[in-house]
Protein backbone atom coordinates (compact mmCIF):
# COMPACT_ATOMS: atom_id res chain seq x y z
CA UNK A 1 0.00 0.00 0.00
CA UNK A 2 1.06 3.59 -0.67
CA UNK A 3 0.46 5.44 2.61
CA UNK A 4 0.98 9.19 2.96
CA UNK A 5 1.68 10.64 6.39
CA UNK A 6 1.88 14.11 7.83
CA UNK A 7 1.94 15.78 11.23
CA UNK A 8 0.22 19.10 11.96
CA UNK A 9 -1.66 18.46 8.72
CA UNK A 10 -1.85 21.81 6.93
CA UNK A 11 -4.74 23.11 9.08
CA UNK A 12 -3.51 25.74 11.50
CA UNK A 13 -6.38 28.01 12.50
CA UNK A 14 -10.10 28.49 12.23
CA UNK A 15 -11.88 29.08 8.95
CA UNK A 16 -11.68 32.88 9.17
CA UNK A 17 -7.92 32.86 8.54
CA UNK A 18 -7.99 31.04 5.20
CA UNK A 19 -7.88 34.00 2.84
CA UNK A 20 -4.22 34.92 2.48
CA UNK A 21 -0.67 33.66 2.77
CA UNK A 22 0.69 30.44 4.24
CA UNK A 23 -2.65 29.28 5.65
CA UNK A 24 -4.17 29.31 2.16
CA UNK A 25 -1.11 27.70 0.54
CA UNK A 26 -0.93 24.84 3.04
CA UNK A 27 -4.62 23.98 3.07
CA UNK A 28 -4.91 24.25 -0.70
CA UNK A 29 -1.97 21.84 -0.92
CA UNK A 30 -3.89 19.36 1.25
CA UNK A 31 -6.99 19.71 -0.88
CA UNK A 32 -4.98 19.19 -4.07
CA UNK A 33 -3.21 16.19 -2.53
CA UNK A 34 -6.50 14.52 -1.58
CA UNK A 35 -8.12 15.42 -4.91
CA UNK A 36 -5.26 13.77 -6.82
CA UNK A 37 -6.16 10.54 -4.96
CA UNK A 38 -2.81 8.84 -5.65
CA UNK A 39 -2.37 7.17 -2.25
CA UNK A 40 -4.17 4.22 -0.71
CA UNK A 41 -4.37 5.93 2.67
CA UNK A 42 -3.69 9.36 4.14
CA UNK A 43 -2.61 9.43 7.80
CA UNK A 44 -3.05 12.89 9.31
CA UNK A 45 -1.60 13.31 12.81
CA UNK A 46 -3.10 16.22 14.75
CA UNK A 47 -1.77 17.92 17.88
CA UNK A 48 -4.78 17.35 20.10
CA UNK A 49 -8.53 16.73 20.11
CA UNK A 50 -9.48 20.29 19.15
CA UNK A 51 -7.03 20.15 16.24
CA UNK A 52 -8.67 16.89 15.14
CA UNK A 53 -12.09 18.59 15.11
CA UNK A 54 -10.72 21.60 13.23
CA UNK A 55 -9.11 19.37 10.61
CA UNK A 56 -12.21 17.22 10.16
CA UNK A 57 -14.36 20.33 9.83
CA UNK A 58 -12.12 21.86 7.17
CA UNK A 59 -11.94 18.64 5.14
CA UNK A 60 -15.71 18.16 5.34
CA UNK A 61 -16.28 21.60 3.83
CA UNK A 62 -14.33 21.04 0.62
CA UNK A 63 -15.28 19.13 -2.48
CA UNK A 64 -13.29 15.89 -2.76
CA UNK A 65 -13.58 12.69 -4.82
CA UNK A 66 -16.30 10.42 -3.41
CA UNK A 67 -13.91 7.52 -2.75
CA UNK A 68 -11.34 9.58 -0.83
CA UNK A 69 -13.24 9.76 2.46
CA UNK A 70 -12.52 6.19 3.50
CA UNK A 71 -8.83 6.68 2.83
CA UNK A 72 -8.38 9.54 5.32
CA UNK A 73 -7.28 8.37 8.75
CA UNK A 74 -6.94 11.02 11.46
CA UNK A 75 -4.86 10.38 14.57
CA UNK A 76 -3.41 12.39 17.41
CA UNK A 77 0.30 12.83 18.01
CA UNK A 78 0.34 10.36 20.89
CA UNK A 79 -0.39 7.55 18.42
CA UNK A 80 2.50 8.45 16.11
CA UNK A 81 5.19 6.16 17.55
CA UNK A 82 2.91 3.12 17.49
CA UNK A 83 1.89 3.84 13.90
CA UNK A 84 5.51 4.21 12.82
CA UNK A 85 6.26 0.79 14.30
CA UNK A 86 3.52 -1.06 12.40
CA UNK A 87 3.04 0.92 9.18
CA UNK A 88 5.20 1.03 6.07
CA UNK A 89 4.87 4.64 5.02
CA UNK A 90 5.59 5.85 1.51
CA UNK A 91 6.39 9.42 2.54
CA UNK A 92 5.78 11.98 5.26
CA UNK A 93 5.32 15.51 3.97
CA UNK A 94 5.12 18.57 6.21
CA UNK A 95 3.69 22.04 5.70
CA UNK A 96 6.98 23.54 6.91
CA UNK A 97 10.63 22.67 7.38
CA UNK A 98 11.49 24.10 10.78
CA UNK A 99 9.32 23.13 13.70
CA UNK A 100 8.76 19.42 13.07
CA UNK A 101 11.12 18.18 10.35
CA UNK A 102 14.17 17.37 12.48
CA UNK A 103 12.13 15.83 15.29
CA UNK A 104 10.27 13.59 12.85
CA UNK A 105 13.59 12.41 11.41
CA UNK A 106 14.66 11.23 14.87
CA UNK A 107 11.34 9.45 15.43
CA UNK A 108 11.47 7.75 12.05
CA UNK A 109 15.04 6.57 12.56
CA UNK A 110 14.22 5.11 15.97
CA UNK A 111 10.80 3.59 15.37
CA UNK A 112 9.92 3.22 11.67
CA UNK A 113 9.07 -0.24 10.40
CA UNK A 114 10.78 0.64 7.11
CA UNK A 115 12.68 3.68 5.76
CA UNK A 116 10.67 6.42 4.05
CA UNK A 117 11.48 9.94 2.85
CA UNK A 118 10.50 13.04 4.79
CA UNK A 119 9.82 16.22 2.85
CA UNK A 120 8.74 19.67 3.98
CA UNK A 121 8.10 23.00 2.27
CA UNK A 122 9.52 26.44 3.05
CA UNK A 123 7.44 29.59 3.38
CA UNK A 124 8.84 32.77 4.93
CA UNK A 125 12.53 32.46 5.82
CA UNK A 126 13.07 35.71 7.72
CA UNK A 127 11.81 34.71 11.17
CA UNK A 128 13.90 35.06 14.32
CA UNK A 129 13.59 31.28 14.73
CA UNK A 130 15.02 30.48 11.28
CA UNK A 131 18.62 29.94 12.40
CA UNK A 132 17.44 27.83 15.33
CA UNK A 133 15.54 25.62 12.89
CA UNK A 134 18.67 25.47 10.73
CA UNK A 135 20.63 24.23 13.76
CA UNK A 136 18.09 21.46 14.29
CA UNK A 137 18.00 20.27 10.71
CA UNK A 138 21.80 20.38 10.40
CA UNK A 139 22.27 18.19 13.48
CA UNK A 140 19.41 15.82 12.61
CA UNK A 141 20.44 12.39 11.22
CA UNK A 142 18.91 13.08 7.81
CA UNK A 143 19.11 10.60 4.98
CA UNK A 144 19.94 11.65 1.40
CA UNK A 145 16.29 11.20 0.43
CA UNK A 146 15.04 13.70 3.04
CA UNK A 147 14.23 16.86 1.11
CA UNK A 148 13.26 20.47 1.75
CA UNK A 149 10.92 21.72 -0.97
CA UNK A 150 11.51 25.34 -1.97
CA UNK A 151 8.71 27.20 -3.70
CA UNK A 152 11.10 29.39 -5.69
CA UNK A 153 14.75 29.47 -6.65
CA UNK A 154 15.00 32.69 -4.63
CA UNK A 155 13.74 30.77 -1.60
CA UNK A 156 16.12 27.91 -2.26
CA UNK A 157 19.05 30.31 -2.28
CA UNK A 158 17.92 31.72 1.07
CA UNK A 159 17.62 28.21 2.53
CA UNK A 160 21.06 27.21 1.26
CA UNK A 161 22.66 30.42 2.51
CA UNK A 162 21.02 29.92 5.91
CA UNK A 163 22.14 26.33 6.50
CA UNK A 164 25.58 27.07 5.05
CA UNK A 165 25.98 30.13 7.29
CA UNK A 166 24.94 28.23 10.42
CA UNK A 167 27.25 25.33 9.50
CA UNK A 168 30.20 27.70 9.04
CA UNK A 169 29.53 29.32 12.42
CA UNK A 170 29.34 25.91 14.12
CA UNK A 171 32.48 24.71 12.36
CA UNK A 172 34.40 27.66 13.84
CA UNK A 173 33.65 26.08 17.21
CA UNK A 174 34.87 22.66 16.15
CA UNK A 175 31.57 21.10 15.10
CA UNK A 176 32.08 19.51 11.67
CA UNK A 177 28.45 19.54 10.55
CA UNK A 178 26.48 20.47 7.46
CA UNK A 179 23.03 19.98 5.99
CA UNK A 180 22.88 16.44 4.65
CA UNK A 181 19.45 16.41 3.02
CA UNK A 182 18.37 17.58 -0.41
CA UNK A 183 16.39 20.46 -1.86
CA UNK A 184 13.84 20.52 -4.65
CA UNK A 185 12.15 23.50 -6.30
CA UNK A 186 8.39 23.03 -6.67
CA UNK A 187 6.20 26.15 -6.73
CA UNK A 188 2.91 26.68 -4.96
CA UNK A 189 -0.27 26.22 -6.93
CA UNK A 190 -3.73 27.64 -7.39
CA UNK A 191 -6.93 25.65 -7.71
CA UNK A 192 -7.49 24.53 -11.29
CA UNK A 193 -10.93 26.13 -11.52
CA UNK A 194 -9.84 29.42 -9.93
CA UNK A 195 -11.48 32.19 -11.92
CA UNK A 196 -13.93 35.06 -11.42
CA UNK A 197 -17.53 33.87 -11.02
CA UNK A 198 -18.90 36.42 -13.46
CA UNK A 199 -17.96 39.08 -16.02
CA UNK A 200 -16.18 42.25 -14.95
CA UNK A 201 -19.27 44.45 -14.84
CA UNK A 202 -21.20 41.97 -12.69
CA UNK A 203 -18.27 41.61 -10.28
CA UNK A 204 -18.08 45.38 -9.89
CA UNK A 205 -21.78 45.70 -9.25
CA UNK A 206 -21.69 42.97 -6.59
CA UNK A 207 -18.82 44.76 -4.84
CA UNK A 208 -20.28 48.24 -5.26
CA UNK A 209 -17.31 49.46 -7.31
CA UNK A 210 -17.41 52.08 -10.11
CA UNK A 211 -18.43 50.43 -13.34
CA UNK A 212 -16.50 52.62 -15.78
CA UNK A 213 -13.18 53.02 -13.91
CA UNK A 214 -9.72 51.58 -14.53
CA UNK A 215 -9.41 49.52 -11.36
CA UNK A 216 -6.08 48.55 -9.85
CA UNK A 217 -6.35 45.83 -7.21
CA UNK A 218 -3.97 45.33 -4.30
CA UNK A 219 -4.56 42.28 -2.11
CA UNK A 220 -2.67 41.18 0.98
CA UNK A 221 -2.13 41.71 4.69
CA UNK A 222 -2.16 45.28 5.92
CA UNK A 223 1.25 45.40 7.59
CA UNK A 224 4.13 47.78 7.01
CA UNK A 225 6.35 45.41 9.02
CA UNK A 226 5.64 42.05 7.39
CA UNK A 227 4.05 42.76 4.00
CA UNK A 228 4.56 46.12 2.31
CA UNK A 229 4.41 49.86 2.73
CA UNK A 230 1.31 50.95 0.81
CA UNK A 231 2.21 54.65 0.70
CA UNK A 232 4.26 54.50 -2.55
CA UNK A 233 1.38 52.66 -4.26
CA UNK A 234 -1.10 55.25 -3.00
CA UNK A 235 1.17 58.03 -4.28
CA UNK A 236 1.08 56.30 -7.65
CA UNK A 237 -2.73 56.16 -7.48
CA UNK A 238 -2.84 59.90 -6.87
CA UNK A 239 -0.73 60.50 -9.99
CA UNK A 240 -3.05 58.24 -12.00
CA UNK A 241 -6.11 60.21 -10.88
CA UNK A 242 -4.43 63.37 -12.18
CA UNK A 243 -3.32 61.82 -15.48
CA UNK A 244 -5.23 61.83 -18.74
CA UNK A 245 -6.50 58.25 -18.86
CA UNK A 246 -9.23 56.70 -20.98
CA UNK A 247 -11.18 56.02 -17.77
CA UNK A 248 -10.92 57.41 -14.24
CA UNK A 249 -8.41 55.59 -12.04
CA UNK A 250 -9.68 53.72 -9.02
CA UNK A 251 -7.70 51.61 -6.56
CA UNK A 252 -9.09 48.75 -4.46
CA UNK A 253 -7.01 47.68 -1.47
CA UNK A 254 -8.24 44.42 0.00
CA UNK A 255 -6.86 42.32 2.81
CA UNK A 256 -6.75 41.49 6.47
CA UNK A 257 -5.26 43.45 9.30
CA UNK A 258 -5.63 44.76 12.81
CA UNK A 259 -7.67 47.87 13.56
CA UNK A 260 -4.39 49.78 13.98
CA UNK A 261 -3.04 48.63 10.60
CA UNK A 262 -6.29 49.48 8.83
CA UNK A 263 -6.41 52.91 10.46
CA UNK A 264 -2.88 53.62 9.21
CA UNK A 265 -3.97 52.91 5.62
CA UNK A 266 -7.00 55.16 6.03
CA UNK A 267 -4.75 57.95 7.30
CA UNK A 268 -2.47 57.56 4.26
CA UNK A 269 -5.46 57.82 1.92
CA UNK A 270 -6.72 60.89 3.78
CA UNK A 271 -3.31 62.55 3.70
CA UNK A 272 -3.05 62.08 -0.08
CA UNK A 273 -6.63 63.22 -0.65
CA UNK A 274 -7.63 60.18 -2.72
CA UNK A 275 -10.56 58.93 -0.67
CA UNK A 276 -12.98 59.25 -3.62
CA UNK A 277 -10.79 57.12 -5.87
CA UNK A 278 -9.82 54.45 -3.35
CA UNK A 279 -11.84 51.61 -1.82
CA UNK A 280 -10.78 49.57 1.20
CA UNK A 281 -12.12 46.03 1.54
CA UNK A 282 -11.01 44.79 4.95
CA UNK A 283 -11.11 41.31 6.48
CA UNK A 284 -13.43 40.18 3.73
CA UNK A 285 -15.24 36.87 3.35
CA UNK A 286 -13.35 34.25 1.35
CA UNK A 287 -15.89 34.12 -1.50
CA UNK A 288 -15.20 37.79 -2.31
CA UNK A 289 -11.65 37.09 -3.44
CA UNK A 290 -12.56 35.89 -6.94
CA UNK A 291 -15.00 38.81 -7.28
CA UNK A 292 -12.15 41.21 -6.50
CA UNK A 293 -9.94 39.71 -9.18
CA UNK A 294 -12.88 39.69 -11.59
CA UNK A 295 -13.45 43.40 -11.05
CA UNK A 296 -9.80 44.41 -11.63
CA UNK A 297 -8.04 45.73 -14.73
CA UNK A 298 -4.58 45.46 -13.17
CA UNK A 299 -3.02 43.85 -10.14
CA UNK A 300 -0.39 45.71 -8.13
CA UNK A 301 1.92 44.18 -5.52
CA UNK A 302 5.04 46.21 -4.82
CA UNK A 303 6.34 44.13 -1.94
CA UNK A 304 9.33 45.60 -0.15
CA UNK A 305 9.62 42.83 2.44
CA UNK A 306 11.99 39.89 2.67
CA UNK A 307 9.31 37.61 4.17
CA UNK A 308 7.98 36.83 0.68
CA UNK A 309 9.39 33.67 -0.98
CA UNK A 310 6.72 33.06 -3.62
CA UNK A 311 3.73 35.35 -4.11
CA UNK A 312 0.52 33.32 -4.36
CA UNK A 313 -1.70 36.37 -4.92
CA UNK A 314 0.29 37.27 -8.04
CA UNK A 315 -0.42 33.81 -9.46
CA UNK A 316 -4.10 34.14 -8.54
CA UNK A 317 -4.29 37.43 -10.42
CA UNK A 318 -2.70 35.86 -13.49
CA UNK A 319 -5.06 32.87 -13.24
CA UNK A 320 -7.92 35.37 -13.37
CA UNK A 321 -6.44 37.02 -16.46
CA UNK A 322 -5.41 40.21 -14.65
CA UNK A 323 -2.01 41.56 -15.75
CA UNK A 324 0.23 42.11 -12.70
CA UNK A 325 2.61 44.91 -11.87
CA UNK A 326 4.99 43.59 -9.21
CA UNK A 327 8.23 44.55 -7.55
CA UNK A 328 11.28 42.72 -8.92
CA UNK A 329 12.02 40.97 -5.64
CA UNK A 330 12.17 37.51 -4.02
CA UNK A 331 10.00 34.83 -5.63
CA UNK A 332 8.09 37.45 -7.61
CA UNK A 333 11.07 37.54 -10.00
CA UNK A 334 10.29 34.03 -11.24
CA UNK A 335 6.52 34.23 -11.61
CA UNK A 336 6.25 36.18 -14.84
CA UNK A 337 8.13 37.44 -17.86
CA UNK A 338 8.45 41.22 -17.97
CA UNK A 339 6.38 42.93 -20.67
CA UNK A 340 4.79 39.60 -21.62
CA UNK A 341 2.68 38.54 -18.66
CA UNK A 342 2.91 41.83 -16.78
CA UNK A 343 5.53 44.28 -15.56
CA UNK A 344 8.34 44.04 -13.01
CA UNK A 345 9.30 47.12 -11.04
CA UNK A 346 13.02 47.43 -10.14
CA UNK A 347 14.04 47.46 -6.49
CA UNK A 348 17.17 48.64 -4.68
CA UNK A 349 18.31 47.58 -1.19
CA UNK A 350 20.97 48.88 1.16
CA UNK A 351 24.45 47.27 0.97
CA UNK A 352 25.43 47.70 4.65
CA UNK A 353 23.17 48.32 7.62
CA UNK A 354 24.81 48.33 11.06
CA UNK A 355 21.54 48.00 12.93
CA UNK A 356 20.92 44.59 11.32
CA UNK A 357 23.37 43.26 13.93
CA UNK A 358 20.66 43.96 16.52
CA UNK A 359 18.31 41.40 14.95
CA UNK A 360 18.68 38.79 17.70
CA UNK A 361 17.65 41.15 20.49
CA UNK A 362 15.43 43.68 18.74
CA UNK A 363 11.68 43.43 18.45
CA UNK A 364 11.09 41.36 15.30
CA UNK A 365 8.56 43.65 13.65
CA UNK A 366 10.70 46.74 14.23
CA UNK A 367 13.69 45.07 12.59
CA UNK A 368 11.58 43.95 9.63
CA UNK A 369 10.25 47.47 9.23
CA UNK A 370 13.78 48.88 9.19
CA UNK A 371 14.88 46.36 6.57
CA UNK A 372 11.82 47.09 4.43
CA UNK A 373 12.11 50.86 4.68
CA UNK A 374 15.50 50.76 2.98
CA UNK A 375 14.15 48.60 0.13
CA UNK A 376 13.25 51.17 -2.53
CA UNK A 377 10.75 50.31 -5.27
CA UNK A 378 11.09 52.36 -8.46
CA UNK A 379 7.99 54.57 -8.26
CA UNK A 380 8.42 55.92 -11.79
CA UNK A 381 8.41 52.46 -13.37
CA UNK A 382 5.41 51.51 -11.21
CA UNK A 383 3.50 54.53 -12.49
CA UNK A 384 4.52 54.00 -16.12
CA UNK A 385 3.48 50.34 -15.97
CA UNK A 386 0.00 51.11 -14.66
CA UNK A 387 -0.32 54.07 -17.05
CA UNK A 388 0.46 51.72 -19.95
CA UNK A 389 -2.20 49.24 -18.89
CA UNK A 390 -4.72 52.05 -18.41
CA UNK A 391 -4.08 53.72 -21.75
CA UNK A 392 -3.41 50.73 -24.00
CA UNK A 393 -6.38 48.40 -23.43
CA UNK A 394 -5.56 46.05 -26.29
CA UNK A 395 -2.04 45.54 -24.97
CA UNK A 396 -3.40 45.06 -21.46
CA UNK A 397 -5.90 42.48 -22.69
CA UNK A 398 -3.22 40.58 -24.58
CA UNK A 399 -0.95 40.65 -21.53
CA UNK A 400 -3.76 39.39 -19.28
CA UNK A 401 -4.49 36.51 -21.65
CA UNK A 402 -0.80 35.57 -21.74
CA UNK A 403 -0.62 35.75 -17.95
CA UNK A 404 -3.62 33.45 -17.62
CA UNK A 405 -2.20 30.89 -20.03
CA UNK A 406 1.18 31.03 -18.28
CA UNK A 407 -0.33 30.59 -14.82
CA UNK A 408 -2.63 27.72 -15.81
CA UNK A 409 0.23 25.93 -17.53
CA UNK A 410 2.71 26.30 -14.69
CA UNK A 411 0.91 26.94 -11.41
CA UNK A 412 -2.28 24.89 -11.37
CA UNK A 413 -2.40 22.39 -8.51
CA UNK A 414 -3.01 19.63 -11.03
CA UNK A 415 0.41 20.29 -12.58
CA UNK A 416 2.11 20.94 -9.23
CA UNK A 417 0.91 17.64 -7.75
CA UNK A 418 2.47 15.81 -10.71
CA UNK A 419 5.82 17.27 -9.64
CA UNK A 420 5.28 16.25 -6.02
CA UNK A 421 4.35 12.68 -6.87
CA UNK A 422 7.30 12.33 -9.25
CA UNK A 423 9.60 13.57 -6.48
CA UNK A 424 8.08 11.25 -3.86
CA UNK A 425 8.30 8.24 -6.17
CA UNK A 426 11.99 8.88 -6.78
CA UNK A 427 12.73 9.50 -3.10
CA UNK A 428 10.78 6.42 -1.97
CA UNK A 429 12.74 4.24 -4.39
CA UNK A 430 15.95 5.75 -3.04
CA UNK A 431 14.81 5.01 0.53
CA UNK A 432 13.83 1.45 -0.36
CA UNK A 433 17.30 0.72 -1.73
CA UNK A 434 19.20 2.61 0.96
CA UNK A 435 21.20 1.49 3.95
CA UNK A 436 19.63 0.99 7.35
CA UNK A 437 18.50 4.06 9.27
CA UNK A 438 20.90 5.43 11.89
CA UNK A 439 19.48 4.32 15.24
CA UNK A 440 19.58 6.01 18.65
CA UNK A 441 21.21 9.24 17.48
CA UNK A 442 20.85 11.71 20.34
CA UNK A 443 18.42 14.54 19.68
CA UNK A 444 20.06 17.51 21.40
CA UNK A 445 16.99 19.69 20.80
CA UNK A 446 14.49 17.59 22.73
CA UNK A 447 13.91 18.39 26.37
CA UNK A 448 14.55 15.22 28.37
CA UNK A 449 11.88 16.10 30.91
CA UNK A 450 12.02 12.90 32.96
CA UNK A 451 15.79 13.22 33.32
CA UNK A 452 16.08 16.96 33.80
CA UNK A 453 13.24 17.17 36.35
CA UNK A 454 13.86 13.79 38.00
CA UNK A 455 14.61 15.40 41.39
CA UNK A 456 11.33 17.32 41.55
CA UNK A 457 8.92 14.68 42.96
CA UNK A 458 9.13 12.93 46.32
CA UNK A 459 9.63 9.61 44.54
CA UNK A 460 9.37 7.98 41.12
CA UNK A 461 7.10 5.09 40.21
CA UNK A 462 8.89 1.73 40.57
CA UNK A 463 7.92 -1.92 40.65
CA UNK A 464 8.42 -2.37 44.42
CA UNK A 465 5.98 0.36 45.44
CA UNK A 466 2.68 -0.86 46.88
CA UNK A 467 -0.81 -0.02 45.58
CA UNK A 468 -3.97 -0.18 47.66
CA UNK A 469 -7.57 0.73 46.91
CA UNK A 470 -9.06 3.83 48.53
CA UNK A 471 -12.67 4.50 49.61
CA UNK A 472 -13.08 6.56 46.43
CA UNK A 473 -11.78 3.59 44.46
CA UNK A 474 -14.23 1.21 46.17
CA UNK A 475 -17.12 3.53 45.32
CA UNK A 476 -15.94 3.74 41.71
CA UNK A 477 -15.72 -0.05 41.54
CA UNK A 478 -19.25 -0.40 42.93
CA UNK A 479 -20.63 2.25 40.55
CA UNK A 480 -18.73 0.84 37.56
CA UNK A 481 -17.33 4.24 36.57
CA UNK A 482 -14.22 6.33 37.15
CA UNK A 483 -13.87 10.14 37.00
CA UNK A 484 -14.01 11.73 33.56
CA UNK A 485 -10.63 12.53 32.01
CA UNK A 486 -9.47 15.48 29.99
CA UNK A 487 -10.05 15.09 26.28
CA UNK A 488 -6.40 15.21 25.24
CA UNK A 489 -5.33 12.33 27.48
CA UNK A 490 -8.28 10.02 26.92
CA UNK A 491 -6.33 7.92 24.45
CA UNK A 492 -3.75 7.15 27.18
CA UNK A 493 -6.32 5.85 29.66
CA UNK A 494 -7.84 2.37 29.53
CA UNK A 495 -11.05 2.28 31.56
CA UNK A 496 -11.26 -1.52 31.45
CA UNK A 497 -7.70 -1.79 32.76
CA UNK A 498 -8.49 0.67 35.52
CA UNK A 499 -11.56 -1.38 36.48
CA UNK A 500 -9.45 -4.51 36.56
CA UNK A 501 -6.90 -2.77 38.80
CA UNK A 502 -9.62 -1.73 41.23
CA UNK A 503 -11.04 -5.26 41.21
CA UNK A 504 -7.61 -6.71 41.95
CA UNK A 505 -6.87 -4.23 44.74
CA UNK A 506 -10.27 -4.87 46.35
CA UNK A 507 -8.82 -8.25 47.36
CA UNK A 508 -5.67 -6.78 48.91
CA UNK A 509 -2.56 -4.68 48.28
CA UNK A 510 -0.35 -5.40 45.27
CA UNK A 511 2.96 -4.03 44.06
CA UNK A 512 3.18 -1.68 41.11
CA UNK A 513 5.18 -4.38 39.29
CA UNK A 514 2.36 -6.90 39.77
CA UNK A 515 -0.25 -4.42 38.53
CA UNK A 516 1.81 -3.58 35.46
CA UNK A 517 2.25 -7.28 34.65
CA UNK A 518 -1.55 -7.59 34.54
CA UNK A 519 -1.86 -4.93 31.81
CA UNK A 520 -3.75 -5.80 28.59
CA UNK A 521 -1.92 -7.24 25.62
CA UNK A 522 -0.49 -4.47 23.48
CA UNK A 523 -0.25 -1.92 26.30
CA UNK A 524 3.26 -0.72 27.08
CA UNK A 525 4.70 -0.62 30.59
CA UNK A 526 4.87 3.14 30.24
CA UNK A 527 1.15 3.44 29.50
CA UNK A 528 0.34 1.08 32.36
CA UNK A 529 2.35 3.28 34.71
CA UNK A 530 0.53 6.35 33.39
CA UNK A 531 -2.84 4.73 34.22
CA UNK A 532 -1.69 3.82 37.75
CA UNK A 533 -0.49 7.34 38.51
CA UNK A 534 -3.64 8.90 37.02
CA UNK A 535 -5.71 6.69 39.34
CA UNK A 536 -3.58 7.80 42.29
CA UNK A 537 -4.00 11.43 41.24
CA UNK A 538 -7.79 11.02 41.35
CA UNK A 539 -7.76 9.13 44.68
CA UNK A 540 -8.85 5.80 43.18
CA UNK A 541 -5.78 4.13 44.66
CA UNK A 542 -2.85 5.05 46.87
CA UNK A 543 0.84 4.33 46.39
CA UNK A 544 3.12 3.51 49.29
CA UNK A 545 6.77 2.74 49.84
CA UNK A 546 5.95 0.07 52.43
CA UNK A 547 3.37 -2.69 52.82
CA UNK A 548 2.14 -1.37 56.18
CA UNK A 549 -0.84 0.43 54.67
CA UNK A 550 -1.99 2.01 57.94
CA UNK A 551 1.01 4.39 57.94
CA UNK A 552 -0.79 7.19 56.04
CA UNK A 553 2.24 9.47 55.93
CA UNK A 554 3.87 7.12 53.47
CA UNK A 555 1.07 7.21 50.93
CA UNK A 556 0.64 9.40 47.87
CA UNK A 557 -3.08 9.97 47.37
Amino acid sequence: MKIFGTIYPFVETGSGSYMLGRHVANFEFLRALLSANEFDEYHLFCMNASHVRMTVDKINHVSLPAKIGGKIKIFKYDDLINRLKVTEYYVFHLGGWGYFFAGLVHLRNNYAKAPFPITGVIHSMNGVETNYHAHKIIYAPLMPYDTVVCTSEAGRRVFNKTVDGVSEALNLHGAKVSYSGGTKMIPLGVDDDFEPPADKLTCRRKLGLPEDAFITLMLGRFSIQTKMDLFPALQCQKRLTQAKLLRPAHMVIAGGGTAKDIMLVKEMILELGIGDSTTLVTNFETHKKTLLYGAADAYLSVSDNIQETFGISVVEAMMAGVPPVVSDINGYKELLEHDVHGFKVPTCWIEHFDRAKLAEIMNFETMQLMLAQCMAVDSEVMYESLFTLATEPERAEKMGAAAKEHARGNYSWFEIMKQYHAMWDALWLQAKNSEALPFNVENAFINEYLKVFSHYPTMRLSDELICRITPVGRNALADGRVPASYEDIQSLLEVDYQGAILGTLSNGDFSVGDIIKRRPSGMSESDAGFNILWMAKYSLLAISKIENSHVDAHFLT
